[in-house]
């Protein structure tokens, strides 16, 4: 019998890109402003991806390499436009929504590209198609959406904030680690965003808006922060940046006061973290840290012994971090809280051995850089320390 010949796999022909992939591609590859908007121009109407990758692609573009910001927004109308032509914005789905959102936002903080009309009427529509879509985002898109509204210089609707907050709330035992650090982040100017609407506010309200009276957005905002970590807090807190950390530990030592006991699991797990990496926490999250422990345990949702572990180890940090920074701080209106430097000063004085406020600070930063001593910068740190 005579075997058959064995034969290779078929080779499939390449598939042709579609039309919306090779748009895609394209809107890649554009390198300026100007040529973007040729792709937008010769490519229109585009699909709810290609719309918010064109805005996401225009972030990622600088004004500068010979284009200036009023070239840069002109360049950038046609791509604005196509959001409103024709209720373009409504072929946005779940998925596209958020990031076209974050990225016009983005895109508003150039002040000419706020000032151009196809920017209002763009951001117009997309706010009416993310209130619309909202119970549809997922964790990660909700909390980016509530970062780009905090970073907005207008005050939203009391609508888009509400439909915002209220798909958080179902969907708050959903978040990551990452998730809850965006909110937090966010969690001090969504105070002011709901402060400035709650008076505005009716009908079916979401939980940040539907209690009045001094403290309620910050207890509803404890009471949210809680579902967030939900019967996962050690594992969501377990992976938290630096960043994240000092972070949450601020965020948890203002709303302490409102906190519900179900939070202490969440503060437990805070403290931990942040004594396992105390070493990579900047002179501010140290702070931010040792503000956390002070409040959390006046309070009664961390122990104190936890408290006291933390403040040892923040202690033994402390003097290293400001050795690092201080050169550096800032001063006039972006200087640092009275409040920090105080915790400083005292962490220092219990590693120094005692002595003033200002002399912790200086034997902290300015032991082994005497000729420093008369940078104005320490010695306004150090006047300030004094009279703190």
């Amino acid at each position: 019998t005579t075997l058959p010949l064995a034969r290779g796999p078929t080779r499939q022909p390449d598939r042709m890109a579609t039309r919306n992939e090779q748009t895609s591609l394209r809107l890649s590859a554009a390198r300026s402003a100007g040529a973007l908007a040729a792709v937008v121009s010769a490519d229109a109407p585009l699909n709810g991806y290609n719309m918010a990758h064109a805005l996401h692609v225009a972030c990622a573009l600088s004004p500068g390499g010979g284009e200036g910001g009023e070239s840069f927004a002109r360049a950038l109308a046609t791509v604005l436009e196509q959001v409103v032509v024709r209720g373009a914005a409504q072929k946005l789905g779940p998925k596209h929504v958020s990031k076209a959102f974050w990225s016009a936002s983005k895109l508003g903080r150039l002040a000419p590209v706020a000032a151009l009309p196809a920017f209002a009427a763009a951001g117009t529509a997309l706010r009416e198609r993310l209130g619309a879509l909202a119970p549809q985002l997922d964790g990660q898109a909700l909390t980016n959406c509530l970062y780009a509204l905090a970073a907005d210089a207008g005050a939203p609707s009391p609508a888009l904030l509400r439909s915002l907050l209220g798909a958080l709330h179902l969907k708050a035992h959903e978040l990551n680690a990452r998730d809850v650090a965006t909110f937090v982040r966010a969690r001090s100017k969504v105070l002011v965003m709901v402060a400035s609407v709650s008076s505005a506010a009716a009908g079916p309200a979401a939980p940040l808006l539907e209690a009045p009276g001094p403290g309620a957005a910050e207890r509803a905002q404890a009471d949210l922060l809680s579902l967030m970590f939900g019967n996962r807090a050690d594992e969501k807190v377990a992976g938290m940046s630096a960043v994240d950390v000092g972070d949450l530990a601020w965020a948890l030592g203002r709303l302490a006061s409102a906190a519900p006991p179900t939070l202490a699991t969440a503060a437990e797990a805070l403290a931990l973290r942040a004594i396992t990496i105390a070493s990579e926490l900047d002179w501010q999250n140290l702070g931010h840290a040792g503000y956390f422990a002070h409040e959390a345990s006046r309070h009664g949702i961390l122990s104190r012994a936890a408290a006291d572990a933390l403040n040892a180890t923040l202690a033994k940090h402390a003097p290293a971090a400001l050795k690092q920074r201080c050169w550096f701080l800032p001063t006039g209106e972006h200087a640092a809280p009275s409040a920090l430097l105080k915790w400083a000063a005292l962490s220092c004085r219990r590693v120094t051995g005692g002595g003033s406020r200002a002399s912790s600070i200086k034997a902290a930063c300015g032991r082994r850089r005497p000729a420093r001593a008369q940078n104005p910068k320490i010695r306004e740190i150090r006047e300030r320390a004094a009279a703190v």
